[in-house]
């Protein structure tokens, strides 16, 4: 008895992150959002910053982790929803002033920045 409540506790958990992820999804018609994160990141980031993000979505999208086949596939809007600072901490390289530049581009094209965790 102690087993099926703790899988349809898990059931219920993977429910919850898939209506989630569906939410994420939806997206504004803004044709800034079509170019994606990695469109965005190529136009006014550093290579070590667009090579840094290209790298973790890329491990993202491999592990299907997010509903997207490739990094630049992925939306400005989804990934502003998605990932905080903590997330982007984690990967090499990617330190105190690529992170400042990285809220900067984001801020200049009209989204949030990045939340802290």
């Amino acid at each position: 008895m102690e087993a099926l409540e703790k899988i349809k506790k898990f059931h219920f958990q993977m429910q919850k992150e898939v209506e989630q992820v569906k939410d994420l999804i939806k997206t504004d018609d803004d044709p800034i959002n079509d170019i994606g994160i990695i469109g965005l990141l190529q136009e006014k980031a550093s290579a070590r910053l667009i090579y840094g993000v290209k790298y973790f979505l890329e491990l993202e999208t491999a592990y299907k982790k997010i509903p997207y086949a490739t990094p630049e596939a992925v939306p400005i809007s989804f990934f502003v929803k998605r990932y905080t600072l903590k997330h982007l901490r984690a990967i090499r390289n990617m330190g105190t002033g690529s992170l400042i530049l990285f809220n900067k581009i984001l801020l200049d094209a009209g989204f949030n920045r990045l939340k802290e965790f």
